[in-house]
């Protein structure tokens, strides 16, 4: 693929900190997100083999998270269905906000959760923890190359070919320096089995003393 770069296509500039101080009011929305997506993923790569749209096996699907606090890192990765160059373009860099701004300023902070899907703008939470958030994604279909995309908080993005070589999504969150995260796994641990306890799909947690372990 030719490298791409440019800005997100969102109405307005301040977008991000509009999302930061109104939009997501508790930092451990990004965990539920972000799962949530990867959930999505694995569930719409399933649901094409029930249906009999694509050949092949494909593993069971799972979900796994790692913390890195050496490279300040969170990883989110799944083996659900994956992205094409074209469908990154279209569901990532741009993002149709329609008098968003306004919108969201209309709310007070109690109203503020309400917001979440209204716009489609799950992922974006990723900048509540990350001044830098990368998506690494490879599509089911096949002859699809890999993608990888990098995006700062200033909207500013890259697409280049990506090193991920099977189906899936990969989230990395280069976590900020006032990141709460960093050296608290145990709390990483909680948030996701507070949320995914019951979730059918195998969640896995790597970091330092998690080694592997099942959440769910």
């Amino acid at each position: 693929m030719n490298k791409q770069s440019g800005f997100l296509s969102i109405e307005s500039k301040n977008i991000f900190s509009i999302l930061k101080k109104w939009l997501y009011t508790e930092q451990d929305i990004v965990f539920r997100e972000l799962i949530s997506n990867a959930s999505d993923a694995i569930e719409k790569l399933k649901a094409l083999q029930e249906a009999g749209k694509i050949d092949g096996e494909y593993p069971t699907g799972e979900i796994t998270i790692t913390l890195d606090p050496e490279e300040k890192r969170i990883i989110i990765s799944d083996n659900g269905i994956g992205m094409t160059e074209e469908e990154i373009d279209q569901y990532i860099n741009q993002i149709a906000f329609s008098g968003a701004a306004d919108f969201i300023n209309q709310y007070s902070e109690n109203q503020s959760n309400s917001i979440i899907g209204h716009f489609g703008v799950g992922f974006y939470s990723a900048f509540m923890l990350a001044d830098h958030v990368a998506i690494e994604t490879k599509s089911y279909q096949e002859n699809m190359a890999a993608v990888r995309w990098d995006c700062n908080s200033d909207m500013s993005y890259q697409m280049t070919t990506g090193s991920r070589t099977s189906q899936g999504t990969d989230v990395i969150l280069y976590l900020n320096d006032s990141n709460p995260y960093v050296e608290k796994a145990g709390s990483v641990y909680d948030i996701i089995k507070r949320y995914f306890m019951f979730l059918k799909t195998e969640i896995y947690f790597n970091a330092p003393d998690f080694k592997n372990v099942m959440v769910n």
